[in-house]
């Protein structure tokens, strides 16, 4: 599967997803590539992937 992330960010994602964490970020282009991706995400993983930026979490 190909959704154009780099090494690092699917090495961040792929620990945050499985620990069921949430995965904060301010990288706008990796929150759309994975909400773009996220059916693909969970039939890979089983689970869903929850990502924020650190302004949605500060707002609660």
């Amino acid at each position: 599967m190909r959704i154009g992330l780099t090494y690092y960010d699917a090495a961040y994602a792929t620990i945050a997803f499985k620990e069921d964490l949430t995965l904060v970020t301010d990288d706008e282009g990796l929150i759309k590539k994975i909400d773009n991706n996220r059916r693909a995400i969970i039939e890979l993983l089983r689970r869903d992937a929850v990502v924020k930026s650190s302004e949605a979490l500060i707002n609660k």
